[in-house]
C-alpha cells in the first residue's frame, strides 16, 4: 500500500487482500471449530474422523490445521490431552495421577509421566508444584464454569 499514490489504489490494494482473507474464511471457522472440538474432547479424537467430518483427507486435513493452529492436529491433540489432564488434578486433588492416567487414554502413568515430560519439561508432580494455584484451570469459561 506504501507504494500506491493514490487513495484509491490503497483501497483496492486492501480489498483485494481482504477478499482474499474473507475466500479463506469458511474454512478457518471450520478448521477452529475442529481445533475446539478437539480441546473439549479432551484430544481423544481420531484425526481420520475429524478429517472426514470436514470434507477433507487426513493429509489435507493436516496442512489446513497446522497453517490455521500452528501445530500439527497430533500434537494439538497431545496438548489438549496434557492440559485437561492437569486441570482435572488442580480441580480434584485428592485424585491419583495412576487414575487420571487411565481416564485421559494414556496407556499407563508411565506414559502419562513421559508426555508431560516432553510437553514441559518436568514430572506431573514437579510440574503442579511449579505453578502452584498461579493460574485458573483451563477448564473454566469464559462465565466461570466448569466444563466437566
Amino acid at each position: 500500500m506504501a507504494e500506491t499514490s493514490t487513495f484509491a489504489g490503497r483501497v483496492k490494494v486492501a480489498e483485494a487482500y481482504l477478499l482474499g482473507k474473507a475466500l479463506n474464511a469458511e474454512r478457518n471457522i471450520s478448521i477452529m471449530n475442529a481445533a475446539l472440538y478437539m480441546f473439549r474432547a479432551k484430544g481423544a479424537v481420531r484425526l481420520s474422523g475429524v478429517a472426514g467430518h470436514l470434507s477433507l483427507g487426513r493429509r489435507q486435513f493436516e496442512r489446513n490445521f497446522l497453517s490455521e493452529i500452528g501445530l500439527s492436529p497430533k500434537l494439538y491433540s497431545r496438548v489438549a490431552r496434557f492440559q485437561s489432564a492437569l486441570d482435572t488434578r488442580i480441580h480434584r486433588q485428592d485424585t491419583r495421577w495412576a487414575s487420571l492416567a487411565n481416564e485421559f487414554g494414556y496407556h499407563d502413568q508411565m506414559h502419562m509421566i513421559k508426555d508431560f515430560q516432553k510437553l514441559s519439561g518436568l514430572t506431573p508432580e514437579g510440574l503442579l508444584s511449579r505453578i502452584g494455584d498461579m493460574r485458573p484451570p483451563a477448564m473454566i469459561d469464559a462465565v466461570g464454569k466448569s466444563q466437566s
